[in-house]
């Protein structure tokens, strides 16, 4: 179990930061990690117009390695995101002139 624990501390990266902790403190702090991961994910790809749950679940189980293709991607140009509003020459002439009066 010491070796399954040493391999998880270092692709987590947790070694790094504290390499002398106890595996039950580390199971805790990997499991909110990658909770905060998955949620991370979640409400990124929602933002982005991207699959929520799929995502969602790359970063619970994935932590940071599942996060990180993510935050690296562009939105994409037919998002269903809810603030997605793509950009026109139109709408940005007509919001910067001034109405005729």
């Amino acid at each position: 179990m010491a070796d399954l624990t040493e391999l998880l501390a270092y692709v987590s990266g947790i070694y790094f930061i504290k390499p002398d902790m106890e595996s039950h403190a580390f199971l805790a702090t990997l499991a909110a990690i990658h909770l905060c991961n998955g949620v991370l994910c979640f409400v990124i790809a929602r933002h982005g117009g991207r699959h929520q749950a799929g995502w969602a679940l790359a970063g619970l189980l994935l932590g940071v390695w599942g996060a990180l293709p993510l935050l690296l991607l562009r939105r994409r140009a037919n998002g269903t995101g809810a603030d997605f509003k793509p950009a026109t020459a139109d709408a940005t002439r007509a919001a910067t002139t001034p109405p005729d009066g």
